[in-house]
């Protein structure tokens, strides 16, 4: 599958988080129901909010750039939060487990030998108009 960043465009909510360490142990670094909402915009930018609920309250934050190479994302740090803070590249494998479940996925050179994967699902266009 080529990528294309039409594939990415609009809003993902969070599904899930998980974190598969180096010796296999499974982690829900955000809790077992975290929020999050990820945006990728068609002239190329991003952003992505991740907190976490119940016992876990981490947060992850950043906004920047978008550029798609074959079957991964680049996120090109603009504003953010530390570890993600600006200057920073972030790498992703994407692949599509359905039209609307996007999973992203974290190589381990980039989380001391841990794999990240982030579940997103499609959020609906609102017909709601806006308040002014």
């Amino acid at each position: 599958m080529s990528l294309d960043l039409s594939d990415l465009v609009g809003g993902w909510g969070l599904e899930s988080v998980t974190m598969t360490a180096a010796d296999g142990q499974l982690v829900h670094p955000f809790g077992t129901q975290p929020e999050g909402l990820l945006l990728y915009t068609n002239d190329g930018w991003m952003s992505a909010t991740i907190t976490g609920t119940g016992e876990a309250t981490g947060q992850t934050i950043y906004a920047g750039q978008v550029f798609v190479r074959a079957d991964e994302v680049l996120h090109r740090v603009v504003v953010g939060v530390p570890p993600f803070g600006p200057g920073t590249e972030q790498v992703r494998k994407v692949r599509f487990a359905d039209r609307d479940r996007l999973v992203l996925t974290a190589p381990p050179d980039q989380f001391a030998g841990a794999v990240i994967e982030l579940v997103w699902r499609r959020k609906p266009v609102s017909t709601e108009t806006a308040v002014n």
